[in-house]
């Protein structure tokens, strides 16, 4: 496992959206950084998801499943323009 680095001034958010959302909500919020310029600021979104083996009918597949339905993780710096940013989305709560 690799190193974390601290990072002075950011941090990971949680967004709580709609179940079902979240890929969504997290595809709005990459478009609307880049169009706003705020790279400088929000630094990465994901939606965290595992890869499970699941047997049905006697045939693997693999299958992703969301870690946290109806969240979005961000790294984003601890700026009271971000949070306002966050809160001006459909299907998105700030916690």
């Amino acid at each position: 496992m690799a190193k974390q680095s601290q990072h002075h001034g950011r941090a990971w958010y949680v967004l709580h959206t709609y179940s079902g959302y979240e890929d969504n909500v997290s595809r709005n919020l990459r478009q609307r950084i880049e169009s706003m310029d705020m790279q400088d600021l929000i630094f990465d979104v994901m939606v965290p998801i595992e890869k499970k083996i699941k047997i049905k009918a006697g045939k693997r597949t693999v299958v992703e499943e969301k870690i946290y339905p109806g969240y979005v993780l961000v790294d984003s710096s601890k700026h009271a323009k971000c949070y306002g940013f966050y809160r001006t989305r459909n299907n998105t709560y700030a916690c």
